[in-house]
């Protein structure tokens, strides 16, 4: 597929002595996930670069979250109420833009990716309610990440942080909402409540108390986002004005 080539062509594939097996019963519906990443060719004479999908891992069930290391060594991802990390073999990435430009979201590669092995789980100890919600701090030692204990009524929402290698994770802030963000320098956690629904912010260290940022009086704030200086935090609010 060039995705430079926006012409319509139509191609015909056959395939032969093909035979599908399942051990479910007929008519069973049964959830498979992929993970998938971006492959890049080389940039041609024009100065442009055709890029595809690659498929890194399929498996039965859900999984939420992918995140790849900052040394492209595997991806994080959700599973189960647990955290996974799928080692993977990454050839070298294509080159970044300019000097001084932030890498990309995710690694542009010039060869497709392969795993190492399969994916194993992160000792995240008692915690074992850990939803889509997780992320790497900047220099990629430790995770951040969102545990939603089971119970009815439903209790709230815990963030804790934990090594990369796995461990004891430690509560960084209690009943966190659906939005939070960490600072580019790793060092401030801002997050919103499930029952206040203001912003607030901590210190990932834990020397010092969660700070309120907003009043809404009743009004939701949600969804913070620190900008790429770490000067100001933009949020979601229901507020008029």
């Amino acid at each position: 597929h060039n995705a430079n080539d926006t012409s319509l062509k139509l191609e015909t594939v056959v395939f032969s002595n093909v035979e599908l097996k399942t051990s479910l019963p007929a008519g069973t519906p049964q959830l498979y996930s992929t993970l998938e990443t971006q492959v890049s060719s080389p940039v041609n004479a024009n100065g442009t670069q055709n890029t595809d999908r690659c498929v890194l891992y399929v498996t039965q069930g859900s999984i939420e979250g992918p995140v790849w290391l900052p040394d492209n060594s595997g991806v994080i991802f959700s599973r189960g109420g647990r955290l996974w990390k799928l080692p993977m073999t990454v050839p070298v990435r294509a080159a970044r833009g300019p000097a001084g430009t932030p890498p990309p979201p995710a690694p542009v590669l010039g060869a497709a990716p392969l795993p190492a092995g399969e994916p194993v789980a992160i000792d995240t100890g008692s915690v074992k309610g850990i939803s889509r919600t997780h992320g790497l701090s900047p220099d990629g030692t430790q995770i951040i990440f969102v545990d939603h204990p089971q119970g009815n009524p439903r209790p709230p929402a815990n963030t804790y942080i934990v090594p990369i290698a796995g461990g004891t994770p430690r509560l960084l802030t209690p009943n966190t909402g659906a939005g939070s963000s960490l600072s580019p320098d790793g060092k401030t956690f801002a997050f919103d409540t499930d029952t206040v629904a203001d912003i607030y912010t901590i210190p990932v260290d834990g020397s010092a108390p969660a700070t309120r940022l907003t009043n809404g009086g009743g009004k939701k704030s949600y969804g913070p986002q620190f900008t790429r200086d770490g000067a100001y935090i933009v949020f979601c609010s229901d507020r008029s004005g």
